[in-house]
C-alpha cells in the first residue's frame, strides 16, 4: 500500500505507538480481547512508554474503558486530539508500533516508517485478499503478532528498506521511462 510516510526519526527505544482501529468489513470488534492485549503488552515492557490513539472506527467507549486500568507507561491521545501529521510524528519517534488487526494501511505506514510492526490479534471474519496480506507479513518477517507468552519479543525488529512508493517509482522510470527522450524546450514565439 503506497503511503506519504517518510523513514526519517529517532525511532526511541523505549517509545511505542498502539493504533486501534475499530470494526470493519474484514474483521469484528472484540473490545475485551483488545484491552487484554494492550494490557499484556504494557505488563511485559515496562520500560517502554506507549502512546495509544484510536482512529474513527473505534468505538466511543474504548478509550474510557482503557483510563480504567491505570497503566503508568501508557498516554492516551484519541483522534479527535490529533492533527494530520500527528501519526507520521509518532511513527518517527519511537522504535515499536503496534496495530489492531484491522487497520492494515497504518501497518504499512508503520513498516514504511521503519519502525518494528506487532499485530494485535482482532476476529478476521473471512479469509480474504487483505488478511492473506497480512499473514504473508507476519510470515516473510516484516510483523510480528501480540502472543500472551511475549514470544514475539525476540522477533519485534524494525524492517529496513520497505519504501512502497519509492520501489514503484523506480520501476516506473525504469520500465515505462528508460529510454524516453525528453521533450525539448520549444522556442517562445515572438508577438509582433
Amino acid at each position: 500500500m503506497l503511503n506519504p510516510i517518510h523513514a526519517a526519526g529517532e525511532h526511541k527505544k523505549n517509545e511505542g505507538l498502539i493504533m486501534i482501529g475499530g470494526p470493519s468489513k474484514h474483521c469484528d470488534w472484540n473490545e475485551s480481547q483488545l484491552i487484554s492485549q494492550v494490557t499484556q503488552l504494557c505488563k511485559q515492557n515496562p520500560r517502554i512508554h506507549y502512546t495509544l490513539t484510536t482512529s474513527p472506527r473505534t468505538p466511543a467507549n474504548f478509550a474510557t474503558h482503557m483510563l480504567g486500568f491505570k497503566l503508568e507507561n501508557l498516554t492516551i491521545v484519541p483522534f479527535e486530539e490529533t492533527d494530520r501529521n500527528w501519526v507520521a510524528q509518532q511513527l518517527a519517534a519511537c522504535y515499536s508500533a503496534w496495530i489492531s488487526e484491522d487497520s492494515v494501511s497504518m501497518v504499512y505506514e508503520a513498516l514504511t516508517a521503519k519502525t518494528a510492526v506487532g499485530i494485535l490479534n482482532m476476529p478476521v471474519k473471512r479469509d480474504n485478499r487483505v488478511s492473506r496480506g497480512l499473514s504473508k507479513l507476519v510470515g516473510d518477517g516484516y510483523a510480528v503478532r501480540f502472543d500472551s507468552l511475549g514470544h514475539y519479543k525476540s522477533r519485534l525488529q524494525p524492517v529496513p528498506g520497505f519504501m512502497e512508493s519509492e520501489r514503484c517509482a523506480d520501476w516506473i522510470m525504469k520500465n515505462w521511462l528508460d529510454g524516453v527522450v525528453q521533450p525539448q524546450t520549444l522556442p517562445i514565439p515572438q508577438l509582433s
